[in-house]
């Protein structure tokens, strides 16, 4: 009885979380994160942190409850306690999730994450950030997820989860089991498998959490663990060999959630030399979302009703 209250009264809710950057091992700091809480009837999450001559600009995902369909949008990150207002920047008839947002020689460009069309797309910025053009579909008939590019040693790398299972699934199971990487020389392609591919086969681990960075002389890749829950946690894994020939890692950190004590999952990373954001997942009550004050009440209190749901394993 108590979790069909629960489902009534509370929605879940992805939000996003930013702090500033620490030195070293960033992702062990203990600072405490700020949050951007979305409006009643959605949600964001999927975050991907930009500077553009000397401003921090975030995309992210913007999920429409009533309509569950994704759109992709920005704000400013302006100090550890403010933001602009987010602006939807890209949306299409289909959903949209996961920007990948990168700068190649001098334009900037996006790889949304398009599975819903079963498509890879690249974007041009127009105006940036507010407008975007569709340039390139790099590939189609695929149902790929959490596509992330990387520009590392005068190429072009493309990570992606392909869907292996069958469609009658859900979509988040369809993703987390294989890693696929593509090489070319430029962003518009021609891409070239890896010849190692799937280079990673793990559900704990081959998910893109977020887009490759270097720390402390490593080159790490964020990754989702996806192995009890969708989102459940993430993984820090150090590359250590990276080639057109070859690939491996190995898991170096994992982030779980709790990171505000009271998020139940997470599964994007993004960062650069100014901030750190994440995002995170609450159950929150519908009618209490208006300050962070509010936020964290319902949320004691949903949890309170999960705990007492699973101690008697209803």
């Amino acid at each position: 009885m108590e979790i069909q209250r629960c489902k009534l009264a509370f929605t879940e809710c992805w939000f996003l979380a930013v702090r500033e950057k620490q030195p070293g091992t960033f992702w062990e700091s203990t600072r405490p994160f700020n949050l951007i809480i979305p409006p009643l009837g959605c949600y964001y999450a999927d975050p991907c942190l930009v500077k553009k001559n000397g401003t921090n600009y975030m995309f992210f995902e913007e999920y429409d409850l009533k309509s569950r369909k994704g759109t992709i949008a920005c704000t400013i990150i302006e100090s550890s306690v403010a933001h602009s207002k987010p602006e939807t920047v890209l949306e299409r008839d289909y959903h949209l999730s996961y920007p990948c947002v990168f700068e190649w020689q001098g334009d900037m460009y996006m790889v949304p994450e398009s599975s819903a069309n079963r498509t890879i797309e690249l974007y041009r910025a127009v105006e940036f950030p507010h407008r975007w053009k569709l340039i390139k579909v790099l590939m189609k008939d695929i149902k790929a997820a959490d596509t992330t590019l990387f520009l590392y040693r005068g190429r072009c790398w493309m990570f992606t989860n392909i869907a292996g299972a069958p469609e009658s699934e859900p979509d988040h199971d369809l993703f987390d089991h294989g890693l696929f990487l593509f090489v070319a020389e430029s962003p518009l392609g021609p891409w070239r498998p890896h010849r190692k591919n799937p280079i990673v086969s793990d559900v704990s681990r081959s998910r893109p959490a977020g887009p490759l960075f270097f720390s402390n002389g490593d080159l790490l890749r964020p990754s989702q663990d996806c192995s009890r829950d969708y989102g459940q946690a993430m993984w820090l894994n150090r590359i250590t060999e990276f080639s057109e020939d070859e690939y491996s890692e190995a898991p170096l950190a994992r982030l779980n959630p709790g990171f505000l004590q009271r998020d139940i999952r997470t599964h994007t990373l993004s960062q650069n030399e100014d901030w750190e954001v994440r995002d995170g997942f609450w159950w929150i009550a519908k009618s209490q979302r208006t300050s962070n004050q509010q936020y964290l009440a319902a949320t004691r209190n949903v949890q309170s009703v999960l705990k007492l749901h699973n101690s008697r394993g209803v």
